[in-house]
């Protein structure tokens, strides 16, 4: 199975690739004052503290105006994959090739953040998954330390 990586899944030295039809953007979120077994939780360096603040990801949504390019991974341990990215649902994007999309709980959690005034982006994440600077960005950057639970 090939996947389509846009974010954090875009491997340097992977094959690239442009998707005709869906747009990246900001619109997933993890509450950071959650901690879930097996996941992860965003911690600042200097104090040891979890702040309780949403952390935002990106996602990926329809849009026949537009494309976004990415990468294919050849994807042996797909389940592997699911479990990591917990906040998406495998989608099948084209005959042979899947990407992950934000569920509708995790993109509930980014409006949250988003009306709550709680929504950062780590800068760890922002330096693996450039954003052009002519676009705004949905909230803060915050250098945050990832624990992995």
């Amino acid at each position: 199975m090939r996947v389509f990586g846009y974010g954090s899944l875009v491997v340097p030295g992977a094959e690239p690739f442009e998707l005709a039809g869906w747009r990246r953007t900001w619109g997933v979120a993890m509450d950071n004052s959650v901690a879930i077994p097996g996941y992860k939780v965003y911690e600042d360096p200097s104090t040891g503290e979890r702040p309780p603040v949403f952390v935002a990801f990106l996602d990926l949504v329809p849009d026949e105006a537009s494309s976004v390019r990415g990468t294919l991974l050849e994807a042996p341990d797909v389940a592997a994959l699911d479990r990591r990215e917990r906040n998406y649902k495998r989608t099948p994007l084209l005959t042979d090739v899947v990407g992950y999309v934000g569920t509708p709980e995790a993109r509930k959690r980014y409006t949250t953040a988003i009306r709550e005034e709680k929504l950062v982006i780590t800068l760890e994440y922002l330096q693996k998954v450039p954003w052009p600077e002519t676009e705004p960005l949905p909230g803060p950057v915050r250098t945050l330390r990832r624990v992995d639970l």
